[in-house]
């Protein structure tokens, strides 16, 4: 991903500040590069999260799918109204719980297989959080929905419905 200011990384580093001031303390992976980079590192060490936050850099292809599977719990905190948020169905396919910020299409995105919180509330956010950390019954779950929820957004179940859109303002 796109390391920027829209896409919320600051909101999760509060957000697990205030986790920390609760003694939860789930390691999180950054992965992405971009123009804050720098800034969030600083804002990671100033906030005493050296130990829990790790910046990966840029991963593509099988590396993005290695590193997914060693987590449980993806995170996508974006501030802005994503158009869709492919990035959670990414998520879900490596068998991730997703806790989202809900506007825009990420809401959509995730549906049965996460929790989603106000853009850009980090308190909202670390509940969010708090709500599916060492909860495996509660991940379990969302796993459960993930076949069909990802089957609904194949390509050609997708095609279809815009065919369906369109013929329909056709015929009108």
């Amino acid at each position: 991903g796109r390391l920027g200011s829209i896409k919320g990384v600051e909101t999760l580093l509060e957000a697990l500040c205030q986790l920390k001031a609760e003694n939860i303390c789930p390691k999180l992976s950054i992965i992405g590069n971009g123009e804050d980079r720098q800034i969030l590192e600083q804002m990671s060490r100033d906030l005493g999260l050296s130990e829990q936050v790790t910046f990966e850099g840029k991963k593509l292809g099988e590396d993005i799918v290695n590193a997914l599977n060693q987590h449980k719990i993806m995170v996508v905190p974006s501030k802005w109204n994503e158009a869709f948020g492919i990035v959670a169905l990414e998520g879900i396919a490596c068998g991730l719980a997703v806790v989202a910020s809900k506007g825009g299409g990420l809401i959509d995105a995730v549906g049965p297989c996460g929790v989603t919180f106000p853009n850009g509330n980090a308190s909202a956010l670390a509940k969010a959080i708090k709500s599916v950390w060492n909860q495996p019954e509660k991940i379990a779950k969302f796993q459960s929905h993930a076949p069909e929820h990802l089957k609904q957004h194949e390509r050609d179940v997708i095609a279809r419905r815009y065919l369906t859109v369109i013929e329909n303002a056709l015929a009108q």
